[in-house]
């Protein structure tokens, strides 16, 4: 059986809590915060090329730098909150990242079908230095991709945030920005 990718019963599961004593099957997601532009306390002393160290750490290939700021640029999810996914299948529940690379959510309980859902994050920061001070400003490009089990669609969507803000995805999926970086560079 075809479905539009993501089916539209699918987006309604967004946002309702899990029952403590009995939940019912299904898939739930929670929200997350967003997180605005950080400024974080550094080590005096601190220079550019520290901040460099540590980005490459992180994952990050950096990119321009002068004397008091430098861009990176890397992939993967840690770096943004999409909240998580709960799911209940004949009462074992399951509680993962919604920024999980792979997720195998289902849409039908009662022929078990399923949908595969892939997330890819490109994320973009600069950093600059200022004495003990140093402000990240991020921004990511998220792309979603849905495959339906039986192999009858798939449906990919992009989307970008920046700072402080958040962005719903059709699966009701919400992205926001995360702290990591700049937690990071402490």
């Amino acid at each position: 059986m075809g479905y539009a990718i993501p089916p539209a019963p699918f987006a309604a599961f967004a946002l309702i809590a899990v029952s403590a004593c009995a939940p019912t099957d299904g898939t739930y997601f929670r929200e997350p915060e967003a997180k605005p532009d950080t400024v974080v306390e550094v080590p005096e002393g601190t220079t550019i090329a520290d901040l460099q160290k540590k980005l490459r750490g992180m994952g990050f290939g950096t990119g321009k730098l002068t004397a008091r700021s430098i861009s990176a640029a890397g992939r993967g999810g840690a770096f943004v909150d999409c909240g998580s996914i709960t799911q209940v299948r004949d009462g074992n529940v399951s509680v993962y990242s919604g920024s999980t690379p792979l997720s195998i959510l289902y849409t039908d309980l009662e022929s078990r079908d399923f949908l595969t859902r892939q997330i890819a994050v490109l994320t973009r920061a600069n950093v600059t230095l200022s004495g003990t001070q140093a402000t990240v400003s991020e921004r990511h490009e998220i792309t979603m991709l849905w495959t339906s089990s039986d192999g009858s669609g798939t449906k990919r969507q992009s989307k970008a945030i920046d700072g402080g803000e958040t962005v719903t995805f059709e699966d009701g999926t919400i992205c926001a920005t995360g702290t990591g970086i700049a937690e990071n560079l402490r």
